[in-house]
């Protein structure tokens, strides 16, 4: 798969080249993505989630708009166990943060909104793989984290629910 400003380029198994063009003038400035879920976000503050369905076609799902454009984004790992990734954390130039749902059911709604105290420049979702029988002879559950770098420099971590998605 290949992003750029103008368009989404999927290069499938045989050589097949499927291409998506943005709508009008409007470019993609950002983009997360996993092995079968892409996520852009075009001038304007619009998102648009895509998934690669069973017969390998590039299909878009859902369209969702925000408020201004999009500082960052990352797309959650995928759950072990589960074929996609079920949170979208999106950064903006308003000093906040948000987990968007990609679950079918409630797809590209706010499940949590977090304010920070300068603009988030960049975004990422880490998961803890759960211990099993650890040092204290206790399993411990995975945790999911995100980590957000604000552009005064400042680093924060935080756990995200990892059913519900809220902060």
């Amino acid at each position: 798969m290949q992003v750029h400003p103008n368009g989404i380029r999927h290069i499938r198994e045989g050589g097949h080249i499927n291409e998506w063009r943005t709508p009008g003038k409007r470019t993609i400035i950002m983009v997360g993505s996993n092995r079968l879920q892409v996520v852009i976000a075009l001038s304007g503050g619009e998102l648009i989630y895509f998934d690669v369905d069973m017969t390998g076609q590039l299909v878009e799902v859902e369209k969702h708009e925000l408020s201004g454009d999009v500082a960052c984004l990352d797309i959650a790992p995928v759950p072990e166990g589960r074929q996609r990734s079920r949170f979208l954390a999106v950064g903006s130039y308003d000093n906040t943060i948000c987990i968007l749902s990609l679950d079918p059911d409630d797809c590209m709604q706010i499940l949590s909104v977090q304010s920070v105290s300068s603009i988030p420049e960049s975004l990422l979702f880490l998961e803890a793989q759960a211990s099993v029988s650890g040092e204290d002879g206790a399993d411990h559950p995975a945790n999911l984290f995100l980590y957000a770098g604000l552009r005064t420099g400042i680093l924060f971590r935080t756990v995200v629910d990892m059913v519900t998605g809220q902060f």
